[in-house]
């Protein structure tokens, strides 16, 4: 059986940041995808123990869900970013550059090398 959360977080995580060194980034992406106790209990440990951890930044992606809320109520120095709010042209501008560059001939050709050109 492996070790919980709360075991785990000091030899990965707070016992490295405790070192000098640059800042470490976590990205916890789709939180509201994972079942509410899957997400809690790394939130809120996390939530618990950030002040003891000042090179340690955390980006969360997840839907307004309200138990991904309430946790990072209990925590005040947290900024919120909320893309509902951006134009859905920019959205949509952005989507097409990103897929204007990915298609390109340049990129597509870097991404399929082994595939001989058509005769």
């Amino acid at each position: 059986m492996g070790r919980g959360i709360h075991a785990q977080l000091d030899p990965l995580i707070a016992k490295p940041l405790q070192k000098g060194g640059k800042p470490i980034l976590i990205v916890g992406d789709a939180l509201n995808e994972h079942y509410e106790e899957g997400a809690q209990p790394i939130l809120t440990l996390l939530v618990d123990r950030i002040s003891q951890m000042p090179r340690l930044k955390i980006s969360i992606t997840a839907h307004p869900e309200p138990h991904i809320q309430a946790i990072l109520d209990q925590y005040r120095g947290y900024k919120q970013f909320h893309m509902q709010g951006i134009e859905q042209s920019v959205v949509e501008g952005d989507i097409r550059q990103y897929l204007k560059f990915r298609l390109s001939e340049e990129e597509v050709t870097k991404a399929f090398l082994r595939l001989r050109p058509p005769p």
